[in-house]
């Protein structure tokens, strides 16, 4: 069966989200590095980051070569990846100096947590930057896709909480894109 698909936003017509869609001007690099099951996950949150801003960049997690190519490139001084380790500091206490203005170079791991355990130790290149993780994550809003425990969020809400503990950004846009991208889901399983 042939389903209509949207061009902006590669959802299918009727679960089209571009209503909802409102630009978002971000002064951090974000480098999404993607699992390649999670690309053709039709509940993927990545799709829709790519549609707030040009600032986020999708690589393939499989593609050694460029995944190497792109991490020799970041200055370890202003570059952070999200991933909770032994060695990873809090990004969301606002006692931490270093955080604001200084990660101009965001990395994030999309997968399953075994998918980015994976993709993180695969590539050592990691490890030369800092780690950061949630010590109050907001309470995850993915209704439409489980996560097994309530801390753990979908990529689009750990990059919309680590912008705004980064920026100072405002969450919205992206909620409310997240939100209706939900809504739409769920109406049309009804």
């Amino acid at each position: 069966m042939y389903r209509d698909y949207c061009t902006q936003c590669r959802y299918p017509i009727n679960t089209c989200v571009c209503h909802a869609i409102e630009p978002v001007h971000i002064t951090t690099n974000v480098y999404i590095f993607q699992h390649p099951k999670e690309k053709r996950h039709a509940k993927s949150t990545v799709r829709l980051l790519h549609l707030l801003s040009a600032n986020i960049k999708v690589i393939n997690a499989k593609d050694k070569e460029s995944v190497d190519l792109l991490l020799s490139q970041l200055n370890t001084e202003d570059t952070a990846i999200i991933y909770p380790n032994p060695n990873s500091v809090a990004l969301d206490i606002k006692s931490n100096s270093t955080v604001e203005n200084d990660i101009k170079n965001l990395l994030v791991i999309d997968g399953s947590w075994s998918q980015a355990y994976s993709i993180f130790n695969q590539n050592q290149n990691f490890n030369k930057f800092k780690s950061y993780h949630f010590d109050s994550p907001p309470k995850q809003k993915f209704i439409i896709r489980k996560a097994k425990r309530a801390e753990q969020l979908s990529t689009l809400e750990a990059v919309a909480y680590s912008l705004k503990n980064i920026e100072g950004l405002d969450e919205r846009p992206f909620l409310f894109l997240f939100d209706e991208m939900q809504k739409h889901w769920l109406n049309h399983i009804k």
